[in-house]
């Protein structure tokens, strides 16, 4: 489908056909981000890994945080902080209910998880759909808010490595990606100088890009789980049943994308410069490819040969090609412990005796596609260890 945009030439790829002629086929031709002004502006004049032009500097950037923070090596050294961070989640949703405080807002816990705090208290009177559709003024507003918070961090790293002798430093184990690139910056070992504002820019994507689309991952889960009660029992026996008696777990539209160059494309001649929709919404719910398209019906992926990670066209949560996600491996681990936890500790129900047919489902635009509202749930611990835990 071909759009005009004001002056942008735009197309919408809804099928995974077209779309694996896009992201494999020419993925050379449509491997640059259109970048709209909140992005540019936040993003430090496109310094983010995500829609940097494609080229030397965005795959030096993407290979320093692979190497460093989201391959599976790196996941599985943080495999300790992130259990204990869940179980310290998991810890509050219990004394939350002990406390009688019920319905919780499960939505907000989980922000304040994925986060380490809720996002929207640093800025109240601005929402993400703002954010993407706001003023420049209102947009430079929160740039400077975040740039200082970036400022105090990188600040913050600057001063324990001087606290250290550079041997002690270069051996710690405990360096994060922000040591990793104040190195870099010393060292000039890249082919460009590493500023201040690569360093913000890349910590922000990290911090703000990652959390928010595992945060809405989880949230939307527990809202169709909420809706399909057969599916919600299936899922928490199947949990109970492999970790019976163990105290503890142990473990949209994608972003556009731009043509670099002209190519043709199913047939038709794609100009220079035209903005490519992934349409992954639509194309997970093609008919020709998905039984019952519009169901929640997770048992489709039982014995099944598709994935997420970005060769069958079908079902690319992750994007594919080029600009494939990077942190793969890292979101699996987040939500898959975070929902194996809620999961197998508690019970949940809707509050106010509302029926799960009659949850809100409606959404709202941002960083992704979130909840409109949030989502409040009545849980009750369902094992004893939880409670000789706490």
């Amino acid at each position: 489908m071909q759009l005009q945009l004001g002056e942008v030439l735009a197309i919408v790829i809804s099928s995974p056909k077209v779309a694996k002629e896009v992201l494999k086929t020419h993925d050379a031709a449509f491997a640059n981000r259109r970048v709209v002004l909140a992005i540019e502006v936040m993003c430090y004049d496109n310094l983010s890994i995500v829609f940097a032009p494609y080229g030397d500097y965005r795959r030096q950037m993407r290979k320093i945080c692979v190497t460093e923070l989201l391959s599976p090596k790196c996941v599985q050294s943080f495999r300790t902080i992130r259990e204990e961070e869940v179980w310290n989640f998991i810890g509050s949703i219990s004394l939350s209910e002990a406390e009688g405080l019920n319905p919780i807002n499960l939505s907000e816990k989980i922000s304040s998880l994925t986060y380490g705090f809720d996002l929207p208290d640093l800025f109240p009177s601005l929402k993400f759909l703002s954010f993407l559709t706001g003023t420049k003024q209102a947009l430079l507003k929160m740039h400077r808010k975040t740039d200082k918070i970036l400022d105090d961090i990188i600040n913050d790293h600057k001063k324990k490595r001087s606290s250290n002798s550079t041997s002690r430093c270069e051996e710690s184990n405990h360096n994060d990606i922000v040591d990793v690139l104040l190195k870099l910056q010393e060292t000039g070992e890249l082919e460009f100088n590493v500023t201040s504002n690569h360093i913000k820019a890349v910590t922000l994507e990290i911090f703000a890009a990652a959390s928010e689309t595992s945060a809405t991952v989880m949230e939307w889960a527990m809202s169709e789980l909420l809706r399909n009660p057969r599916v919600m029992e299936k899922a928490q026996a199947e949990v109970r049943q492999v970790l019976e008696g163990q105290r503890e777990i142990l473990m949209s539209a994608l972003f556009p994308r731009e043509s670099r160059e002209k190519c043709e494309i199913n047939g038709y001649e794609i100009p220079n410069n035209t903005k490519v929709i992934i349409n992954a919404w639509a194309i997970g719910r093609d008919t020709e490819y998905w039984i019952d398209a519009d169901c929640f019906r997770p048992e489709r992926f039982q014995g099944s040969l598709i994935d997420y990670k970005g060769s069958n066209f079908e079902f690319i949560p992750f994007g594919s090609g080029r600009r494939i996600s990077p942190g793969i491996s890292f979101a699996i681990a987040n939500i898959e412990l975070v929902l194996s936890q809620l999961l197998y500790h508690f019970n949940w129900k809707l509050p106010n005796e509302i029926k799960p047919e009659e949850l809100d489902m409606s959404e709202t635009y941002g960083l992704s596609c979130r909840r409109r509202n949030d989502l409040y749930l009545i849980a009750t611990p369902w094992t004893p260890l939880l409670h000789e835990r706490l």
